[in-house]
């Protein structure tokens, strides 16, 4: 069930899922907790954007996003698209801090962090 929503969600307007964002399907189906995803589908605004940029006929860029009215949504797209390689990775200040991108999905592997940087990710997850 959960990959099918998933494919749903990413599916591009030729049917097939957007070719940019296999690594999000891959990363959003793997996860520990199938459920907290299922839920975060249901519930989450930022899903909607997903969808969006799933059926854009446009390559998916951070130039594309920096088009895009500034929002906690955006934002949190964004993350989710670095963390799962799909834009790469570049400095970005938001307003309360970056997100952990969803729900059960580990971060992604990174150098040496600090217990604080995590904690606040943490914290941010609880509060989303």
């Amino acid at each position: 069930m959960l990959q099918q929503r998933v494919e749903d969600l990413l599916t591009s307007g030729d049917g097939t899922v957007h070719p940019q964002l296999g690594p999000v399907l891959e990363a959003l189906v793997k996860v520990e907790y199938p459920i907290s995803i299922l839920g975060w589908l249901r519930k989450s605004e930022s899903v909607t954007l997903l969808r969006e940029l799933a059926q854009a006929s446009k390559p998916i860029t951070h130039q594309m996003l920096d088009q895009l009215p500034p929002s906690r949504h955006l934002y949190y797209v964004r993350d989710v698209l670095m963390h799962t390689g799909v834009l790469e990775e570049r400095s970005c200040t938001y307003p309360g801090g970056r997100w952990l991108p969803v729900p059960g999905l580990a971060p992604p592997p990174r150098g040496p962090s600090t217990g604080g940087q995590e904690r606040l990710r943490q914290h941010n997850i609880s509060n989303r």
